[in-house]
């Protein structure tokens, strides 16, 4: 009955879990790379030059991004109609759908200052931003406790942990410099000043769970997850609990105290006319907590307890028991049972860097193919992805572009996008899973990138190294 009980409580705690990440429509897209008429495709390549003398973007509408994945299975997969058409939840076809590794991610950002020139052979830009990532990498023998609880791991020694978690909110304010060598080459530096607002960040989460013939549960952990809320007070009496004021919470977010650097670096280099070869490495770098820090951590010599279940009716018996006393409780045992302790340690939490490969094949002066190979870095995770796309010039009013994604255990991703130049004023559109938009029970992926921006002195279209001729009259 406890055993049950435990499973129980664990399915409510896992529905509430992937429904309050749902399917919505991204870290910069795959395939934004190659609608080079838009000033922002140099934000996977800072040695990207855009085409114009002067560009600069609409406040709070320059580059509005979206994006969404989950590895493993889509809505769809889970939530199934059963005979008298009421939904429900197919614990047994998600598990069948789990690798061993599964990834939940989510990514807003938001562009409110951004514009670039022209100065020479420099193309020099600058940038302001708001940005929320929530990355989340979760293993199967985890979730397989959740549904099935401890019934087949009797005997067994299993590790529920090992899953990690970054959910990071943070100002961005970034200068980027990109410069012509020479006919061949490019290259390109963007330097970012973060300002951390709320951040949620895993170090360590060994959770090993043996259960006896008698279906109890001895644990043993090693823990250490660290996180800043803004407003967030230490209260030494009750140092599990958060003592957040409302005040200082608000004004968190315009705070200065948790700085932090990045930089992309890449570079261009074209060996015949008609191919442009890319390098880059993007989000190198760290955010450095200090305000309204907790740590929560556990001693791994002496973190051992036993749990002999719960029984779910209990919890709900009396109208009383306010989810507050309950949580307390919970975590009272475990601080005196596992040694959960709370520190108020700075910390420092690092981005998520990318390193991006593109190949560029002019076939006409207005007709491009375009290969991407993009990996993200996770915590010792590699997330790879490979983009194949073409792109039309219909004259310097519109562009268009079509391609394919296969992200990680993703493959029906059609990649769509424009960008409209009239007069100045640039409208540009991007996704790199149409399916994900119209479809978004039926999807594991899907984003969208969109911007408006103003822009001056048109160059040719494509970005192309201008020849520099040094005193004797050569090229070099």
């Amino acid at each position: 009955m406890k055993t049950r009980a435990f499973s129980i409580f664990a399915m409510a705690i896992l529905i509430l879990f992937f429904s309050a990440f749902p399917p919505a429509s991204a870290q910069n897209g795959k395939n934004i790379n190659f609608l080079r008429v838009v000033p922002q495709s140099s934000y996977t390549n800072p040695a990207i030059v855009p085409p114009y003398d002067f560009y600069i973007g609409f406040p709070a509408l320059s580059s509005l991004k979206l994006d969404f994945k989950n590895t493993p299975f889509d809505f769809n997969d889970v939530i199934r109609t059963n005979n008298n058409d009421s939904l429900f939840f197919d614990t047994q076809e998600m598990m069948n759908s789990l690798k061993n590794k599964n990834y939940l991610l989510f990514d807003f950002s938001n562009e409110f200052i951004a514009f670039g020139f022209r100065a020479k052979d420099f193309f020099i830009s600058f940038n302001f931003s708001e940005k929320f990532t929530t990355s989340l990498m979760y293993p199967k023998e985890f979730i397989s406790l959740l549904v099935n609880g401890n019934a087949p791991y009797i005997g067994t020694t299993v590790n529920a942990g090992g899953f990690d978690i970054n959910i990071t909110h943070y100002h961005e304010l970034a200068l980027g410099l990109s410069y012509t060598i020479s006919k061949k080459w490019s290259a390109g530096l963007r330097a970012k000043y973060l300002v951390g607002v709320l951040n949620l960040d895993t170090k360590k989460t060994d959770i090993n769970l043996y259960s006896p013939d008698d279906f109890s549960i001895t644990a043993s952990t090693d823990i250490l997850v660290n996180m800043s809320i803004p407003g967030n007070s230490p209260n030494k009496e009750d140092s599990l609990n958060f003592n957040i004021d409302r005040d200082d919470f608000l004004r968190g977010f315009y705070g200065f105290k948790n700085s932090g650097f990045a930089f992309d670096l890449g570079a261009q280099f074209q060996p015949i006319e008609k191919l442009t070869l890319g390098l880059s490495v993007t989000d190198v770098g760290f955010i450095h907590w200090k305000t309204g820090v907790q740590n929560l951590v556990t001693n791994s010599t002496s973190s051992s307890y036993t749990f002999e279940g719960i029984d779910i009716g209990e919890m709900f018996s009396s109208d009383s028991v306010k989810f507050s006393d309950q949580l307390t409780e919970v975590l009272d045992s475990l601080k005196k049972n596992l040694g959960l302790r709370v520190t108020y340690d700075n910390y420092y939490s690092w981005l998520t860097p990318k390193l991006y490969a593109s190949v560029i094949y002019d076939l006409t002066p207005k007709d491009h193919f375009g290969f991407l190979w993009r990996c993200d870095f996770f915590k010792g995770n590699l997330l790879p992805s490979v983009s194949l796309n073409y792109t039309r010039e219909f004259g310097k009013a519109f562009s268009l572009l079509a391609g394919y994604t296969i992200a990680t255990n993703s493959y029906a991703n059609f990649a769509l996008g424009f960008a409209v130049n009239a007069g100045p004023v640039q409208l540009y559109l991007m996704t790199d899973n149409i399916l994900g938009i119209t479809q978004l029970t039926n999807t594991r992926y899907a984003n969208t990138h969109f911007g408006i921006n103003l822009v001056f002195g048109r160059n040719k279209w494509y970005n192309k190294p201008k020849i520099k001729v040094d005193d004797t009259g050569l090229n070099r």
